[in-house]
């Protein structure tokens, strides 16, 4: 896979990432995400737009085999969800649509933190150029598999909203009785 931007050719290294070591970490649609760290004036903290983090959210992390973050948007929306279900207070119906601004808006730079820290992991390890090459198309890339995680997660986040939503309202029921 080339590299064929302008930026990227003006750049060798961005945030301490050296070029090769991106395009191997990234695989598929290297290009595009080189151009937004190039282009960018500070990229760990803005890089750009990102049309798939914003379509796809949970499942684009999945694909990006960022699953720390999967489990952290999880735990948001059932904390939004529990806080819902306690004060009965609609606000959970936008937090999806804030969520999507949120990760179109910083997708690309959650990524280069993301690939940062799993590099370090990796350079920390003391590996041969060709052990790490290959750590890191195997550590990073896409990921149906991820997609499919990022599901199995969602799926039980709502399994644990729709539970802890029948136990509140339970509650109500019982002390209504009362």
């Amino acid at each position: 896979m080339t590299m064929n931007s302008e930026a990227s050719e003006a750049t060798n290294e961005i945030c301490g990432i050296e070029a090769a070591q991106a395009r191997t970490f990234v695989g598929e649609n290297a290009d595009y995400y080189w151009s937004k760290w190039s282009a960018a004036q500070n990229p760990l903290k803005r890089a750009g737009w990102n049309w798939s983090a914003f379509l796809a959210g949970f499942f684009w992390l999945g694909y990006r085999k960022m699953y720390l973050e999967v489990w952290m948007f999880a735990a948001l929306f059932l904390a939004f969800d529990i806080a819902e279900f306690l004060l009965q207070i609609p606000f959970s119906k936008s937090l999806g649509i804030i969520v999507s601004a949120v990760l179109g808006m910083g997708g690309n730079t959650l990524y280069l933190k993301h690939m940062q820290k799993k590099i370090a992991l990796l350079t920390a390890q003391n590996l041969t150029a060709q052990e790490t090459d290959a750590a890191l198309a195997e550590t990073g890339g896409a990921s149906w598999r991820g997609v499919g995680i990022a599901s199995l997660i969602f799926a039980l986040y709502i399994a644990l909203s729709f539970v802890i939503e029948v136990i509140v309202k339970a509650a109500r029921i019982t002390q209504a009785a009362s």
